[in-house]
């Protein structure tokens, strides 16, 4: 393979790998609505972010979001901030 060729092929596959990434979307729970928060309950966060996001879990005004998880075939992030407690 020619060098010409070699490199249309190596700008062609990198161009096919960013096209296919997924940026990681960053999704905020709360315990109340607001500017910065994107949702009040983790489970609603679950069900809008795709495999590859990360959902961040801020305090909760009593003290814990209640109910359990179902992440399905989700690879997601999920982080507990400034003392939460994010349900398993």
């Amino acid at each position: 393979m020619n060098n010409a060729r070699r490199s249309t092929v190596l700008v062609s596959t990198l161009a096919a790998l960013a096209a296919s990434a997924h940026a990681a979307q960053v999704w905020v729970v709360g315990p109340t609505p607001g500017p910065g928060i994107d949702f009040t309950s983790v489970q609603a966060a679950v069900a809008a972010a795709s495999s590859g996001d990360v959902i961040l879990v801020r305090p909760a005004l009593a003290g814990t979001y209640a109910g359990e998880l179902t992440l399905g075939a989700k690879a997601l992030t999920i982080v507990a901030d400034g003392g939460a407690q994010v349900p398993s």
